[in-house]
C-alpha cells in the first residue's frame, strides 16, 4: 500500500490549531502572559497619573498606634475617638467622609462610647460606611432588599423581587438611621490580582452599589450602571499621600493648633488603617501589598 506524502506545513498548521483550541478552551496560558503585559503598562503609566488632590486618605498607621496609646489605649479605638475625628473634619466642610473600617459589632464594653459616636454622625448626612456583600448561599437569612433600600442606596429594576433577601455585613455597632451603606468587595481575576472595582453588584433584579459609587453618586456625578470600572492607580505604588490619624487627631485637640483649618474643605476624606496586621493588604497591577484604604481611594 502506497503511502502519501505528508507535507509538514499541514502537520505544523494541523499541531497550532490544535493548540490554539485547547488554550482557548482549557490552558488559557497566554492569558496570564497577556495580564502581566498588560499590568506592566498599567503599572508604568500609572506613575505619571497624579492622584486626585480632592481625596485625601487619612491613615491609622503604625505611628498613630504609637501615640494614640496615651489618648485611646490599645487598637481598636473607642468609637467615641471617630467621632472627634469626624467632628473636627465636618467643620471644614468636606464633600464626603468615608470609612474604610467596619463598625459591625457593638463595643459591649463601651456602649457610651458607640453612642456619642453615632450622635455625631446623625447631625451629618455625608458619611459613608463600608460593608460587604457575603456569601450568596446564605441570602436566604439575610436581610430583606426592600427595607434595606434607603440604607444601601439600592436601585430597583422592574424585574427586582420584592421580597429577596440578601447576605450582607450590617454595621450593628451603628443605629440604622446612620447606614449610610456601600460595599468594597475585593473583585479580583482568576490570578487573584485586582484590577477592577465594582461599581454595582446585582442581586435579584436590584443593584446594590459599591462604597465608592455610593458616595460619588449622592456627591451628584452621574455613575455608569455597569458591574464594574478598570482602574487607573493614581501615583502607582506610592499611591496617594496619607495624613497620619494621630496627628491630625492630637491637632485638632491642641490649643495652638498647626494645621490648616481648611485642609479638609471640599474634599472626600476616605479614613481607614494602614498599620501592619490591622488591615486588607491585597494585589494589585502597581503593588502586590497594596493597602485597602488605597485601593477604595483610587476606585473613588
Amino acid at each position: 500500500m502506497t503511502r502519501l506524502p505528508v507535507n509538514p506545513l499541514t502537520v505544523l498548521l494541523a499541531a497550532m490549531m490544535v493548540i490554539v483550541t485547547m488554550e482557548f478552551f482549557w490552558l488559557n496560558w497566554l492569558r496570564a502572559s497577556e495580564s502581566r503585559v498588560s499590568d506592566y503598562f498599567v503599572a508604568r503609566n500609572a506613575r505619571n497619573i497624579a492622584p486626585d488632590p480632592d481625596v485625601v486618605v487619612v491613615a491609622a498607621d503604625e505611628n498613630s498606634l504609637e501615640t494614640m496609646a496615651e489618648y485611646a489605649g490599645r487598637w481598636p479605638w473607642p468609637r467615641s475617638v471617630h467621632g472627634e475625628m469626624v467632628s473636627g473634619i465636618a467643620a471644614q466642610n468636606p464633600r464626603a467622609i468615608v470609612f474604610d473600617i467596619m463598625f459591625f459589632e457593638p463595643d459591649i464594653y463601651r456602649l457610651d462610647a458607640d453612642e456619642l459616636f453615632n450622635t455625631t454622625v446623625a447631625n451629618l448626612h455625608n458619611v459613608f460606611f463600608p460593608t460587604v456583600r457575603q456569601d450568596p448561599a446564605a441570602d436566604a437569612h439575610g436581610a430583606p432588599l426592600a427595607e434595606m433600600q434607603a440604607a444601601l442606596g439600592a436601585l430597583a429594576a422592574e424585574s427586582a423581587d420584592a421580597g429577596a433577601t440578601v447576605n450582607i455585613g450590617l454595621p450593628k455597632a451603628l443605629t440604622a438611621e446612620n447606614w449610610r451603606l456601600g460595599t468594597i468587595d475585593f473583585l479580583a481575576d482568576t490570578d487573584g490580582i485586582g484590577r477592577r472595582y465594582f461599581v454595582y453588584q446585582n442581586a435579584y433584579g436590584w443593584k446594590i452599589p459599591s462604597l465608592p459609587a455610593r458616595v460619588v453618586r449622592e456627591l451628584g456625578i452621574d455613575v455608569p450602571l455597569t458591574e464594574s470600572v478598570v482602574l487607573s492607580w493614581p501615583g502607582g505604588r506610592s499611591a496617594r499621600p496619607h495624613v497620619s490619624y494621630a496627628e491630625l487627631y492630637v491637632d485638632f485637640n491642641s490649643r495652638k493648633r498647626v494645621r490648616g483649618t481648611d485642609e479638609f474643605k471640599d474634599k472626600i476624606v476616605v479614613i481607614g488603617v494602614t498599620a501592619s496586621g490591622l488591615h486588607d493588604i491585597r494585589p494589585t497591577p502597581v503593588n502586590l501589598r497594596a493597602d485597602g484604604v488605597d485601593i477604595l481611594a483610587a476606585a473613588i
